[in-house]
């Protein structure tokens, strides 16, 4: 009887194993097929590829070649060229500008060139290995004794696999830098290296928004790491200068200043994915300026918050990192869909940290998903532009469980009287 009951018990976790595994490869397989179809969509229609985020990097580069580095930043000269790619007149504030940072541009010089599409995939090709690049270092934190680190291949997959991830490669946007400079941040902080982490977080500046938020509570907590920021921060401002000069630079100056009014072309603040976005969704009656107000002052607390934590925390450990992200996510006055990349390391320090958890035990398969999950919201945009703030909220829940709370339960399952 009970010989029967084991082979029995091992018959159906055989079942349970094969048909988890069957889910797992038929969601990569979904991805795989479903992504190169909608990016060739994208780069097939003259509409979607000069409709996406990379004119005005493609404009960024094919000025600094025609017209020399410190031009870049001349909105009449970005309306020229980008008419000359879409092939008709453009409105007065109708042209994507650039209003990214000056260290870039040396990257976008080498990868334009006179052909928008070759352009627009070379882009593509560069943002696929860095983000590469990134999720590899990010995976280099787990712990060779860790159950995860035979797996890593599917947790990498997976991760790979993203949807915001795809959506930011199919924009043509620079995320993957952002991406890139967070993982350096994480991996350089894990393995106790000051000088990379601190490289990584000003790597981040090319959102700077983003960068001071994580940046600033490190003045109280791993200083070091805070200094080696201020130093690569200053160094790429001294490049970035030499760069384009002072006439660039303060046309630069002038762009940042239209950017932060939220009116210019392309803003679309009422589909950002961040607290702004959602009080513009909830309410539509109340003034731009007076939402942009509220954003700027929960991101001013959202700030002062993480400070406080890192002060108050005697040791600072990855999960406060996470945190910090998913605050930023959040807060931060400028975030659109693509920018939900940076979910996913939350995600991948939730899979490496928290394996006490019997809901994440063993389950690199995470980020696959919630890529289906968001993949297939997108059909209803009120879906689409709320699913992830769910997603934000379980991770945020699911990091800071305690510890030994369902060991805890067990023992008293086990201990309960027959």
């Amino acid at each position: 009887m009970h010989r029967n009951t084991k082979k029995g018990y091992l018959f159906v976790t055989i079942k349970k194993l094969r048909f988890r595994r069957i889910l797992i490869l038929a969601g990569i397989i979904s991805l795989l097929v479903i992504y190169p179809i909608l990016y060739a969509q994208v780069l097939s229609s003259p509409k979607d590829r000069t409709g996406a985020d990379f004119i005005s990097f493609y404009t960024a580069g094919w000025i600094a070649q025609r017209y020399g580095v410190q031009e870049v930043y001349d909105i009449d000269l970005q309306r020229k060229e980008q008419q000359a790619v879409v092939g008709f007149a453009l409105a007065e504030n109708q042209v994507l500008i650039y209003n990214h940072m000056p260290y870039l541009i040396p990257v976008l010089k080498w990868i334009t060139s006179d052909n928008y599409v070759n352009s627009f995939i070379r882009w593509s090709l560069f943002s696929l290995f860095i983000y590469v690049a990134a999720i590899v270092l990010l995976l280099g934190i787990v712990n060779e004794k860790s159950p995860l680190y035979k797996k890593g291949s599917l947790l990498f997959i997976s991760s790979i696999s993203f949807f915001p991830l795809f959506i930011s490669i199919a924009n043509g946007q620079d995320t993957p830098i952002l991406f890139l400079g967070l993982a350096l941040w994480v991996w350089g902080f894990s393995k106790e290296k000051d000088g990379i982490a601190g490289i990584g977080l000003a790597l981040a500046t090319i959102r700077p928004h983003v960068a001071l938020v994580l940046a600033l509570p490190l003045i109280f907590k791993r200083r070091k790491i805070w200094w080696w920021f201020l130093a690569s921060t200053a160094a790429l401002g001294v490049f970035s200068f030499f760069l384009i000069g002072l006439k660039g630079m303060n046309s630069f100056v002038n762009i940042l200043l239209m950017s932060a009014g939220g009116n210019w072309f392309g803003m679309n603040q009422e589909k950002m994915v961040n607290v702004l976005g959602l009080m513009l969704r909830i309410f539509p009656m109340l003034s731009l300026k007076t939402m942009q107000s509220v954003a700027w002052g929960l991101y001013i607390l959202a700030t002062i918050g993480l400070c406080i934590l890192w002060i108050k925390t005697r040791r600072l450990d990855i999960r406060h990192l996470a945190t910090a992200i998913l605050a930023a996510v959040l807060f931060v006055p400028h975030l659109h869909y693509h920018d939900l990349t940076l979910l996913l390391i939350p995600i991948i320090i939730l899979i490496l940290y928290r394996d006490d958890l019997p809901v994440l035990k063993d389950l690199p398969e995470l980020p696959l998903i919630i890529s289906v999950l968001l993949l297939f919201s997108g059909s209803l945009l009120i879906i689409k532009l709320s699913i992830h703030y769910v997603v934000i909220v379980a991770l945020f829940i699911l990091l800071w469980l305690p510890r030994g709370l369902w060991q805890k339960e067990d023992e008293v399952m086990t201990d309960a009287p027959a």
